[in-house]
């Protein structure tokens, strides 16, 4: 549409700090929380769980593949024992790529390990909510689930407000002096 022009140059070349994309630090606060919920919810970490995904498309590739040579024509008729072989080397197919996910898998082993990567490398605008999560953290020895919630809520509410989507709230209940 229209750009604003600061003196001719650019919001970079005036020494000012680039602007942040509100939209991308929402979507690292919508992993964050997903990732908080996966750890609340899940049952296997998601080593295990990238595992059981590629282990179940190896076999129906294995298979799919398997079945299509004997319809082609290229394995000869097919037999019971083929058809039980096939199904066989499918299954072997699906646990072999398990195990190789499980042993060469950069993936974290847990949904914490996942969190705390993904915590570190947010920038937060509020700093003083994402210092009292570091330090209930560090108190507490572990993430707790209403401390990362609370702080989401926090730190969502702060982004909207700095990227001018919300106003401050303005009352007669939060002005009065008690």
């Amino acid at each position: 549409m229209f750009e604003i022009i600061q003196g001719g140059k650019s919001h970079s070349e005036v020494g000012a700090p680039p602007l942040p994309d509100w939209h991308a630090k929402l979507r690292q606060l919508q992993r964050i929380d997903w990732r908080r919920r996966q750890r609340m919810f899940s049952s296997v970490g998601p080593r295990t769980s990238k595992a059981a995904l590629v282990s179940v498309a190896a076999f129906l590739g294995v298979l799919a593949v398997s079945r299509s040579l004997e319809w082609l024509g290229w394995v000869p008729v097919a037999t019971a024992f083929d058809m039980r072989l096939s199904g066989l080397i499918s299954v072997a197919g699906g646990a072999i790529a398990y195990v190789l996910v499980q042993l060469w898998s950069v993936a974290p082993k847990t949904w914490s390990a996942l969190l705390d990567v993904d915590l570190a490398a947010y920038e937060p605008v509020d700093r003083q909510a994402y210092r009292n999560l570091q330090e209930r953290t560090r108190t507490s020895g572990y993430f707790e689930h209403a401390a990362i919630a609370a702080w989401l809520r926090d730190e969502r509410d702060a982004v909207e407000m700095a990227a001018g989507w919300r106003k401050p709230r303005n009352s007669a209940f939060l002005n009065k002096k008690v």
